[in-house]
């Protein structure tokens, strides 16, 4: 496995067994270069994840999508490592 799926079963772990969200990889979709993950939170909202490595960019599509996403007034995070996604993630649940 990648060390950006390694990073996508980590954090699918954690919502799924810690906070009851229910994780979808997102694959081939209509959208090309869309968010890795799409997070529903029950009774609460949805809310979108791409996962980078440490070394990793978001191109411009990318970009693009997320203030695309983000206009529609879901929230669309950009991770670099486990800790980058939990400190965004308990700010999102604030």
């Amino acid at each position: 496995m990648t060390p950006e799926w390694n990073l996508q079963k980590k954090i699918i772990d954690f919502l799924e067994k810690q906070h009851d969200c229910y994780c979808l990889k997102l694959i081939k979709t209509n959208k090309n270069w869309i968010a890795d993950l799409l997070v529903l939170v029950w009774n609460w909202k949805c809310f979108f994840i791409e996962v980078k490595t440490k070394t990793g960019k978001a191109s411009e599509l990318q970009l693009f999508r997320k203030k695309e996403i983000e206009n529609l007034w879901y929230t669309n995070l950009i991770v670099y490592w486990y800790e980058d996604f939990i400190e965004k993630f308990m700010l999102l649940t604030m």
